[in-house]
Formats: structure tokens, C-alpha cells, sequence
């Protein structure tokens, strides 16, 4: 079942980005960069190298791109200045293709610049941390049925104009119009007011260890479906 906002513009100027020019990737990726660029979570995840950063926002972008799951927006219809990955639920979108991750060309570049302990803490703290999370959410099968964002920026000189909230009202009114929510999991605890604010409800709170020492939080964020 197509999904019917994925071609069309809004009046917020909100668009999918079916197909893409390598202009198109620079402008996203550059607005990767700029809006995770003081995220602790992020930074510790890419071990506060910027050429690690880089590379992991290429990753994702690469694979949300190649499944048609990124919307944008800016100051009018060819400009990006704002970023969203979206996951429609499962019941709407095809089963992923392992080759696009398989693929993914810089995978294997960010796999290698990425130290052992880093990997290691992946795989331990990290996965410790969503025990008690997903439960919370109310398991697998709820996550499976909502618009789940993850991902989601904003330029620094392009904040404060509405783009951001554009972007998260273009889901949550496709997810209200069936009857669903929309999921978000954010490790910044400055997301929780702006979220809070445009319809969202705190359904978890627990905390991160960080690899490095230090913590962030693991908020649960819920739209009213």
C-alpha cells in the first residue's frame, strides 16, 4: 500500500525525496552534520572523531535514501535546510532490501574507522540501555504499527522558522488520518519540551552510559494516534 504523502508538497513545502541528485545528499548530509553536531550521543557513538561523524551520517542517509525515507524542507522547493528519516509501519512499507545495506558503500569505511571499544559497548551498555524501553513502548508490535521518526534536523540559521515542526506535523497528520502514532526515540533531553509542545507524550525515561564515562538520557516519545 503506497504511503499517500510520499509525492506530493504541502503548503509547508515538506517533500520526499523519491529520487535524488548528488546535490540533493550534499544538502542533507550538511544538515546532518550542523544539527547532530553537539549531540553527546551521536559525537560518543563516532568517538568524537568528525570523520567518523561524517561517515555515519552517510551511512544512514545512503540507506534511508535508497528506501525512500527521507523528507526535507526549506525556503522553497529545491532548497534543504531540514532533514526527517521516517519508517513508515510495517504493514505499509515492502520488506527492506539487505542489498542496499549490504551495499551501502560506506559501510564498511565507517565498520573500520570505529574503535573496539566503541563496538564493545555497542553491543553491552548500549543494548542494556533499551531493556527496559522497548516494553515501555509498548513492545515490538506497537513499534511495528506506528510512523516511527528517527532522525530528524534542522541547519543552525535555518531554526526557529517552523521547519522542524512542519516536518513532524507532515507525519503525525498521514499516522492521525490512519488511526496511528508516531514514535520518536531521542538521547537529548532537549528534544522533550520541543516534542512535548507540538502533541507528543513522554512514555519512557531511563539513561545512556556513555563508553566514555558520562550519560544521556533515552526518552519514549508518543503522538496522540
Amino acid at each position: 500500500m503506497p504511503i499517500s504523502f510520499t509525492r506530493t508538497m504541502t503548503a509547508n513545502r515538506v517533500r520526499q525525496l523519491n529520487a535524488h541528485t548528488d546535490a540533493d545528499f550534499d544538502a542533507c548530509l550538511e544538515v546532518l552534520l550542523d544539527g547532530y553536531a553537539d549531540h553527546k550521543f551521536m559525537v560518543a557513538c563516532a568517538d568524537a572523531d568528525r570523520e567518523t561523524l561524517r561517515l555515519t551520517h552517510q551511512t544512514s542517509l545512503t540507506t534511508m535514501l535508497a528506501l525512500k525515507r527521507v523528507y526535507v524542507t526549506g525556503d522553497d522547493e529545491k532548497t534543504i535546510s531540514s532533514v526527517m528519516f521516517v519508517t513508515p509501519p510495517q504493514s505499509q512499507s515492502a520488506p527492506p532490501n539487505l542489498s542496499v545495506i549490504k551495499e551501502n558503500p560506506y559501510k564498511a569505511q565507517l565498520e573500520a574507522k570505529i574503535p573496539d571499544y566503541v563496538k564493545q559497548w555497542r553491543s553491552s551498555k548500549l543494548g542494556e540501555a533499551y531493556k527496559a524501553f522497548w516494553p515501555a513502548m509498548g513492545g515490538r508490535e506497537a513499534w511495528d504499527a506506528a510512523y516511527v521518526v528517527s532522525a530528524i534536523a534542522t541547519k543552525p540559521s535555518s531554526r526557529g522558522q517552523g521547519q522542524g515542526t512542519a516536518l513532524i506535523n507532515h507525519v503525525k497528520s498521514q499516522a492521525q488520518a490512519e488511526g496511528r502514532s508516531v514514535i520518536v526515540a531521542s538521547q537529548s533531553a532537549s528534544t522533550l519540551g520541543w516534542f512535548k509542545k507540538r502533541g507528543f507524550e513522554q512514555l519512557y525515561e531511563g539513561r545512556i552510559e556513555l563508553p566514555k564515562g558520562g550519560s544521556v538520557p533515552l526518552l519514549g516519545l508518543r503522538s496522540a494516534s
